[in-house]
């Protein structure tokens, strides 16, 4: 009986550990999509343009004033060369985009930043 528990209870943290690996990537995904939120929303409340700037060579992202971040060793944007530049409007519209990010061991989330505005949001 105690082996049929610890056979079920690994069963069911084994699979989670493994997910461990991918936690610096989805945090950075994470910190991207909440800095171009709140850049979005200081565009809109401030009634000024702002932008956001992906530097995938250095592997650096600039939010406006909002924030500005190197991504954790090990991570990269994946699919983007060079300067990319997503320009929003005081109203906080754009023209949105997609940002994968990917680590060594092929643990990847994406950015989504709807075009014309809205929420960006992570999916894996």
């Amino acid at each position: 009986m105690v082996l049929i528990v610890i056979a079920v209870a690994a069963g069911i943290a084994l699979p989670r550990l493994r997910d461990v690996g991918g936690a610096p990537v989805e945090f950075a995904a994470r910190r991207l999509a909440e800095a171009t939120i709140l850049l979005r929303e200081r565009a809109i409340l401030g009634g000024a343009p702002a932008a956001l700037e992906i530097d995938a060579a250095r592997g650096r992202w600039t939010a406006g004033d909002v924030e500005s971040a190197a991504l954790p060793a090990g991570v990269r944007f994946a699919g983007v060369a060079g300067v990319v530049r997503i320009d929003l409007d005081p109203a906080g519209d754009g023209p949105g985009g997609r940002f994968e990010l990917m680590d060594e061991r092929g643990h990847g989330a994406t950015v989504v930043i709807p075009a014309g505005g809205g929420r960006a949001r992570v999916v894996r």
